[in-house]
């Protein structure tokens, strides 16, 4: 190989790494299998806020609005140097989105974080609590 089709190879190969990971991750399929569905706080209401998790990330959707937020990182420890509450579960954490994961007597439920200008989009507040799996 030549000294310029070695360096033109590795140029190739980091643009290639580079776009998949701006392109942002699948969810892993052990979140989906644990904590995948929607979640709500009326979840036979379509008008009302709803978080989804799927091997596409995650979601929020109000109505016909939804801002897709994919998946970039989970935190197991998403409070610091605080003990965490004893139901904290985790954190998923997407392009603007958090959901902050807790198991309860009840099931699964999810409080939502985030910038407020993509919870804005569709009408969610930042900390929008206790959803409830659906």
């Amino acid at each position: 190989m030549t000294a310029i089709f070695r360096i033109s190879l590795t140029w190739l190969l980091a643009s290639i790494s580079l776009t998949a990971l701006c392109a942002g991750a699948s969810m892993h399929q052990g979140y989906v299998d644990a904590y995948g569905g929607e979640y709500s706080v009326a979840c036979k209401d379509p008008s009302a806020l709803r978080a989804k998790i799927s091997k596409e990330g995650l979601s929020l959707s109000r109505g016909s609005r939804t801002v897709n937020a994919g998946f970039e990182m989970d935190a197991l420890n998403y409070f610091g140097r605080a003990t965490p509450p004893d139901d904290f579960t985790s954190a998923l954490m997407g392009k603007g989105v958090i959901f902050v994961i807790y198991k309860t007597k009840a099931g699964l439920v999810l409080d939502v974080e985030g910038d407020p200008a993509v919870l804005k989009e569709v009408g969610a507040m930042k900390g929008a609590t206790k959803l409830r799996k659906c």
